[in-house]
């Protein structure tokens, strides 16, 4: 009997090894639709797989699914479904459509479904401008009507955006700036009133491109206006490169007259500069720290008014400074040589003035470029101190420590003091310094 039993559980065996395993049912999606902005965690999907034979079934996804995950439903002897989340974000700029395969295996067998994913684009990037800064050079005598520059943004989610002037103390948009109007279409910047260089020999701008949803970034244009002379009645020289315009090409000691107006036939009290290839030296100082030939630890007035030999350490006087920069745009040129390495670097700043005493001859300077690093940039905008007149934003007092420059808390470049410049990632102490000045014009 026993022999009957095992010889009727073997047939059945066998019969069902010749059957062979059935490979279970498998449902999945055909696409899957997501909106970039879906939330990570969220359900996109649900594949579901039944097997005849009762096996346990596991689910997987391929290797271009990585944004998913399967999280299990349930599972049971022949019966599973799990739920397709998102893993982490998806994004449309980088890829809209792609394939991924679902697979099912009891085992035994595998079977796997290919689900085409599409990306939704969702409004989630502002309009970005191919430049942070744009420059103009107009020459006063530029007729109105005349467009003298393009600012141009793309958007990568929608189409062109729309232009503005911005006003960032009023949070404002507008269309007209002063003597200029931005076609909100196009980007084209146009004059709409005459320019005068007498008044404002830069101006400085923000434009704005923003999307019809409000996504916006911004960006600077300078306007840089070259004088025309009206029928000039004197040739006095106003800066050294005058003076190199008129053949004199040896580096020395020259008079100009910075302030002269030059529709009128008597020119101011003259000023002594050194010149060296149409550039006006401002500063000039060698020797580290308290071992200079010219003392510079100096109060206002002497700040104000200038000091030191011009053919070798000095401070031109920030009265002078203002004097020279307040009717012409200047670029800047800082050389620097270091104490031990006797390495010379250079930041040149296309933009460059200082305001008068009433305003404490606050720094205006901008437009870096050169392998010192940005050491000046961070005094943009900060009033002159001294060791007796504190306006730095320190709560300690700048000018009594280090000597006289534009602090804030307090610095990142001192040439008049501790004769240091940090470029960004170190500090260089310095046995040479030059502070220089050329019409921005000029190459």
């Amino acid at each position: 009997m026993k022999v009957y039993y095992f010889l009727i559980v073997l047939l059945f065996y066998c019969a069902a090894q010749a059957n062979g395993n059935s490979p279970p049912q498998f449902t999945a999606p055909s696409i899957l639709v997501i909106k970039e902005d879906r939330p990570i965690g969220s359900v996109v999907g649900t594949v579901r797989a039944t097997d005849s034979d009762g096996d346990r079934l596991t689910f997987s996804v391929s290797a271009s699914g990585s944004a998913f995950n399967l999280v299990q439903v349930y599972n049971t002897r022949g019966n599973a479904v799990s739920n397709i989340t998102l893993k982490s974000q998806v994004n449309y700029e980088t890829v809209s459509q792609f394939d991924v395969g679902f697979t099912v295996s009891d085992g035994v067998n595998t079977l796997t479904r290919t689900v085409t994913v599409y990306i939704v684009n969702v409004n989630d990037n502002a309009p970005l401008f191919n430049k942070a800064r744009y420059i103009a050079d107009v020459l006063e005598s530029t007729p109105v009507g005349t467009q003298i520059l393009t600012v141009e943004a793309t958007d990568p989610d929608y189409g062109p955006p729309t232009y503005y002037f911005y006003s960032k103390d009023s949070d404002s948009i507008s269309q007209n700036v002063g003597n200029f109007r931005i076609d909100q279409t196009t980007g084209n910047i146009t004059l709409i009133t005459p320019l005068d260089f007498e008044k404002d020999a830069q101006h400085s701008l923000m434009v704005m491109a923003r999307d019809q949803y409000g996504w916006n970034s911004t960006a600077t244009v300078f306007v840089r206006v070259g004088d025309v002379p009206e029928e000039p009645l004197t040739t006095s020289p106003q800066d050294c490169y005058d003076v190199f315009k008129a053949g004199n090409t040896t580096p020395g000691v020259y008079t100009v007259y910075p302030s002269s107006d030059v529709t009128k036939s008597k020119p101011p009290a003259p000023l002594m500069v050194y010149c060296e290839d149409g550039w006006t030296y401002l500063q000039r100082r060698s020797g580290y720290r308290n071992h200079y030939p010219v003392n510079f630890d100096r109060d206002w007035n002497d700040y104000k008014d200038g000091f030191g030999d011009l053919r070798g350490n000095f401070w031109l006087g920030n009265e002078n400074i203002h004097s020279l920069t307040k009717n012409k745009a200047y670029k800047l040129m800082v050389q620097v040589e270091t104490l031990n390495d006797k390495k010379n670097y250079v930041a040149e700043y296309e933009a460059f003035n200082i305001d008068d005493e009433a305003s404490h001859y606050t720094l205006h300077v901008s437009g870096y470029s050169g392998n010192a690093g940005d050491g000046l940039g961070t005094h943009n905008g900060l009033p002159f101190s001294t060791k007796d007149k504190d306006n730095d934003k320190s709560f300690g007092f700048c000018g009594d420590i280090y000597g006289g420059w534009w602090y804030h808390d307090c610095r990142l470049a001192d040439l008049n003091g501790w004769m240091e410049w940090f470029t960004g990632n170190k500090w260089l102490f310095l046995d040479r310094t030059v502070m220089k000045i050329k019409p921005a014009f000029v190459n």
